[in-house]
């Protein structure tokens, strides 16, 4: 078995200035496949730099390959892990009206792309609230059909609620969406081990986020995220099963925090052909 090729990063790892900043530091880290972060592309007037021409000209010219989509949503507090629950996603009623609209420019944008996968955090209901359980549902399915209608698929990002909790919502939303797997989130979101979560989830994955963290020092707090390899997820244990379960999805690496994106991307690439590599070896071996 080869190891899987598609190796990029997210284009919010870098922090860019614009879309030629982002080319750059791309190259820089020794990638060629991106997720693009679709938000700054979907409103006029654009964030300065990043209409969705200039943006397309300039990762065209770089000889960059956009792989996969990310779209955000309104009002979320980052501020503690109990906040994100009940403000992230598409759980408010309150924004629930804008996120259609922005939902459907997504969607619109996305095509104009070819992109075949979006991924997004719809945020996850209290498991004892049934009247909100069923409107998140509704709403990720909805979402999902709009994209489905302009050639993607939805991918779902993981790591808020439990691998049982998220495997039933996919039930309950139905066929045509999968994962975005990302198993340092369990780490931070202090919702599972990182092993099993991946164990569970990888056969429903589209895509794959490589990123390390630590547990939460203390409960109800985050805990923090850290540089591929940097960490207390066990990547070479969840390469290993990502090869088997799900060999041919997308590899993006994030990085969120830190001074050194660009150094921390390079290194985290290097760590994972590594790993990748070592996999393979014992693959070809057993």
């Amino acid at each position: 078995m080869s190891a899987p090729t598609q190796l990029g990063a997210c284009s919010w790892s870098f922090r860019p200035a614009g879309p030629e900043a982002l080319a750059d530091a791309l190259l820089e880290a020794g990638l060629e496949r991106l997720q693009l972060g679709l938000k700054p592309l979907a409103t006029a007037p654009w964030r300065p730099g990043w209409s969705p021409r200039r943006t397309q000209r300039a990762l065209r010219r770089a000889g960059l390959q956009v792989l996969s989509g990310m779209v955000g949503t309104l009002g979320q507090d980052l501020s503690s892990p109990e906040r994100f629950a009940a403000t992230g996603g598409l759980v408010s009623d309150e924004h629930w009206p804008r996120h259609q609209v922005l939902m459907r420019r997504w969607a619109r944008l996305g095509e104009r792309w070819e992109l075949p996968l979006v991924s997004l955090h719809v945020g996850c209901a209290a498991p004892d609230d049934a009247s909100a359980r069923e409107r998140l549902v509704e709403r990720v399915a909805l979402v999902a059909r709009e994209f489905a209608r302009h050639g993607a698929r939805l991918a779902l990002e993981t790591g808020q609620e439990s691998p049982d909790e998220l495997l039933a919502l996919l039930r309950e939303v139905g066929e045509g969406v999968g994962l975005n797997l990302d198993p340092a989130n369990f780490l931070l979101h202090a919702s599972g081990d990182p092993l099993q979560a991946t164990r569970q989830l990888a056969p429903r994955a589209l895509q794959v986020h490589l990123k390390d963290a630590d547990p939460p020092d203390t409960p109800g707090t985050w805990g923090r995220e850290r540089a591929f390899g940097s960490g207390a997820v066990p990547w070479a244990e969840c390469l290993t099963l990502i090869r088997e379960l799900a060999p041919a999805v997308p590899l993006m690496i994030e990085r969120e925090f830190g001074e050194q994106r660009v150094a921390d991307v390079r290194l985290a690439a290097q760590r994972a052909h590594a790993l990748l590599n070592a996999s393979s070896s014992v693959a070809d071996h057993a």
